[in-house]
């Protein structure tokens, strides 16, 4: 119950609450079976379960603001990305006025920063945000039935459970391909596993230097295998696609949307 709706729960289904359980250090026979049972008796699971998967997507940072200004944005940048993992090479972002702005500008100038916005009302051309906004937010759903309007508080224990859920395309969580190791999560505080009842600290900071050693190679494979997902999901796209071509000239209809 704690891996799937405890404090660093996200409602996992039941085959990500088996990865989660044996990735924590749990096994039992019946495992897979219990878990799927589980989840799919789980009323809130029921009421906000998503329609179809989406694809996994890479470690996310995220802030709550109540008003999303440019210095804000400027700030978010500073503590949660540069400070943490480094300057980024590109920032993908949307059309709104904090990004346009001359001094948000100026800033990525200033730490020679790729600056690219999405194509408006095309929110495919920033799929990876758009994706992992959903995700969030449908997990989001799944713990707020008892708790309207405090998804600020929520929204930690939301991100730590989907940084810690292992991800179809890539095999791997997303917080161990950032820092080579799976974390400890809550559950196993209360209901003891191997690596936390028989914790030996030599042994762990050998293990530890394996892991940050293997990481590349890690990080590689999961690379190849989030490509082969992308292309095997393209492929059944594809397959229920009509190609319409048109020629110079022709007559076509063109859908006008209202402004914001």
């Amino acid at each position: 119950m704690e891996l799937h709706h405890g404090e660093c729960g996200s409602h996992s289904g039941g085959r990500s609450l088996v990865l989660r359980a044996v990735r924590a250090g749990y096994y039992w026979p019946t495992m897979s079976n219990d878990a799927t049972r589980f989840a799919r008796q789980c009323d809130k699971c029921q009421r906000h379960a998503q329609v179809s998967k989406l694809p996994p997507e890479n470690l996310k940072s995220i802030k709550a603001f109540s008003q999303v200004t440019d210095k804000k944005v400027r700030g978010f940048i500073w503590r949660n990305i540069i400070c943490k993992f480094g300057v980024p090479q590109e920032i993908a972002t949307d059309n709104g006025s904090q990004f346009t702005s001359n001094n948000f500008k100026n800033y990525c100038i200033t730490w020679e920063i790729k600056l690219s916005f999405a194509t408006p009302r095309h929110p495919q051309s920033n799929g990876q945000a758009e994706s992992s906004n959903k995700t969030i937010i449908q997990m989001l759903k799944k713990r707020l039935e008892s708790a309207k309007g405090k998804w600020v508080e929520e929204l930690p224990g939301v991100l730590w459970a989907y940084r810690t859920t292992s991800k179809i395309a890539t095999g791997e969580t997303p917080y161990s391909l950032v820092y080579g190791m799976e974390a400890v999560v809550p559950s196993e505080v209360t209901v003891k596993t191997i690596r936390t009842e028989h914790l030996q600290y030599q042994e762990n900071e050998e293990l530890m230097k394996l892991d940050l050693d293997l990481l590349d190679e890690k990080r590689e494979t999961a690379r190849i295998q989030n490509w082969c997902y992308q292309q095997d999901i393209a492929r059944r796209y594809n397959k229920n696609v009509r190609t319409r071509t048109f020629q110079v000239g022709e007559w076509v209809l063109r859908r006008v949307l209202k402004s914001l």
